[in-house]
C-alpha cells in the first residue's frame, strides 16, 4: 500500500493508487483461497467427521474462507460430511460465526467445547482436522494457539499427520 501512494502528485490520485492497490490486494486473495479450498477438498474423502476449530469461513475472508472454504467446497463438489465445531474460547467464534456458516452452507454440524475435541479424536470419530490459523509464516509453521491443547496430546496416539497449505496470498509476504 505505501508503494502505491508513493510519489503520487494530490490526495485524489493517491486515494484512487490505494483502492487499486486494496482491489489487487483482493483479487489475490480469492485466487489464492479458492486454489487452497480446492486443493484441501480433494483430501476430503466422502463420509468424513471433521473437526474444526475458530472461524475462517466467508465472515473472516474472501471468498468461502480458507479451513472453513475447504469443508465448503467437499460440500459443493457432493461430499457427505459432518463437522464437530468447537466453540474456540474465549471469544466463541467457532459457537458464534462457523456454526452460522454451516448452517448456512446445509452442513451438518455438533457445537462441542474445546476440551471434548482430543476426546472425540481418541475414540477415532474424527476422520480429518481443518484448522486456520490468522497468519501463518512463511516456513509453514502455525501459531501454537491454532489448536486447543487436548489436540496436541492426541497426535502420537492417533492416526493424524498435519498439513499446512503453501499457497500464503502474494500479498501478505514480501
Amino acid at each position: 500500500m505505501q508503494k502505491a501512494a508513493k510519489l503520487r502528485k494530490s490526495v485524489e490520485e493517491t486515494k484512487q493508487a490505494l483502492v487499486k492497490e486494496a482491489i489487487r490486494i483482493h483479487r489475490d486473495e480469492e485466487e489464492a483461497t479458492r486454489k487452497l479450498t480446492e486443493a484441501g477438498a480433494k483430501l476430503v474423502k466422502d463420509g468424513f467427521t471433521i473437526l474444526t476449530h475458530c472461524n475462517t469461513g466467508p465472515l473472516a475472508t474472501t471468498g468461502y474462507g480458507t479451513a472453513l472454504g475447504v469443508i465448503i467446497e467437499a460440500k459443493a463438489q457432493g461430499k457427505n460430511i459432518k463437522v464437530f465445531v468447537d466453540e474456540t474460547r474465549p471469544l466463541l467464534q467457532g459457537a458464534r460465526l462457523t456454526t452460522w456458516e454451516l448452517k448456512k452452507a446445509g452442513i451438518p454440524f455438533t457445537l462441542i467445547t474445546d476440551s471434548m475435541a482430543g476426546y472425540f479424536m481418541s475414540l477415532g470419530e474424527v476422520d480429518c482436522v481443518i484448522v486456520g490459523a490468522d497468519r501463518i509464516a512463511p516456513t509453514a509453521i502455525p501459531p501454537t494457539r491454532s489448536a486447543p491443547i487436548s489436540w496436541r496430546c492426541w497426535p502420537k496416539s492417533t492416526r493424524f499427520r498435519s498439513t499446512l497449505p503453501r499457497l500464503p496470498p502474494p500479498s501478505t509476504f514480501p
